[in-house]
């Protein structure tokens, strides 16, 4: 059986990790609101200040219905960022590690600087093309 570890020292580690990937802020705390509630329950059966897998399965049971016996459920976004949090723990717990997020890095507009001259040139012929009452309020001075 793996050995129980403090809750604290778990949700210190995980909190550095999270930040070190990268997560957001909102993201940490949120994992720490969820932390703490287990945190609570744990305490409420007698173990305060431990993390074991078996005390978040039971946590998640009682507290969100997870996994519940129904097959075609669809879960809220509290009840999956509950098991997100216990499976961040979890991992921790055993692997010292988990796994970040990796999103793509946004680039911005580089792909439009790049048609700069034409779409320059565009508005360009669009000014100039008539003096029709439509083309006048378009134009850009």
């Amino acid at each position: 059986m793996r050995k129980k570890t403090s809750l604290n020292k778990l949700m210190v580690a995980v909190c550095s990790e999270m930040e070190r990937l990268g997560y957001a802020k909102n993201s940490t705390k949120e994992f720490q609101a969820y932390a703490k509630r287990y945190g609570r329950f744990a305490e409420s059966v007698g173990e305060p200040d431990v993390f074991s897998e078996k005390l978040a399965a039971e946590f998640l049971k009682q507290r969100y219905d997870y996994p519940s016996q129904k097959a075609d459920k669809r879960y809220s976004s509290t009840i999956y960022s509950a098991v997100y949090s216990m499976r961040r723990l979890g991992d921790y717990h055993l692997h010292k590690s988990f796994n970040g997020i990796w999103k793509k890095t946004r680039t911005g507009f580089e792909w439009a600087n790049k048609d700069v001259e034409y779409i320059k040139a565009y508005f360009e012929s669009v000014q100039n093309s008539d003096d029709s009452p439509n083309t006048n309020t378009m134009r850009i001075y």
